[in-house]
């Protein structure tokens, strides 16, 4: 059956499945220009893909597959309040799918076990963020310029974080840590950072006045 409106063509379509935006672009002129029908661009639009996760035969996760196709970036797995068992399961089924992983909130004695189980596979850990990460294409050279500063030592752990996830999606990310409204002239002392970021992540875990006075600077 072919749609009213679209034309059949003698030609066939690229056979392969559609889930990314600009796979879908490209799909969607070519049915506007008539090289391919509505049934054909159908047949090609792949549905919504996930990956369960098994554990003792019941399903404890579902990894989103297509996560990276729709975002940029492949889903991120959670740790905290996992049990160990589903944790390690994900992870694993999680690498058979040649992407970067990261794994973020890992306590310390699971990233330094979880570490060592998929130390093969290009795990590595990263205690200071509470992270576990692989990039597949890493490199020394990252995009624009993140800007990173905690008001406190003890803010470091959530900043870290930050900035592992932004080198993951490739920025070029700078730290300033320690430089509470307290002691105001520690963080002007970061006033080339100040003039040359792109984009500023302010960790203050107290009273939170920091991300107020950089915004304003």
């Amino acid at each position: 059956m072919t749609h009213p409106g679209c034309h059949a063509t003698d030609a066939s379509p690229p056979r392969h499945a559609v889930s990314g935006v600009s796979d879908l672009a490209d799909l969607l002129e070519a049915v506007a220009r008539g090289t391919v029908s509505i049934d054909q661009a159908l047949a090609q639009i792949s549905p919504p893909a996930f990956d369960p996760v098994v554990v003792n035969r019941q399903v404890v996760a579902r990894l989103d597959t297509q996560r990276e196709e729709r975002h940029g970036f492949p889903e991120v797995i959670f740790a905290q309040g996992k049990q160990f068992a589903h944790l390690e399961r994900s992870i694993a089924q999680a690498l058979t799918h040649g992407r970067d992983l990261l794994i973020t909130r890992v306590a310390p004695k699971r990233g330094e076990r979880l570490a060592k189980t998929f130390a093969d596979q290009g795990i590595m850990h990263h205690p200071e963020a509470r992270c576990l990460y692989r990039r597949l294409a890493a490199s020394d050279d990252g995009e624009g310029q993140v800007v990173v500063f905690s008001a406190g030592t003890s803010d470091i752990p959530i900043a870290e974080e930050a900035a592992l996830t932004a080198r993951m999606l490739g920025a070029r990310v700078t730290t300033w840590y320690d430089a509470g409204v307290a002691g105001l002239h520690r963080l002007l002392a970061a006033e080339s950072l100040l003039k040359s970021g792109r984009v500023y992540i302010v960790v203050a875990g107290m009273e939170g006045a920091l991300p107020s006075v950089v915004g304003g600077l």
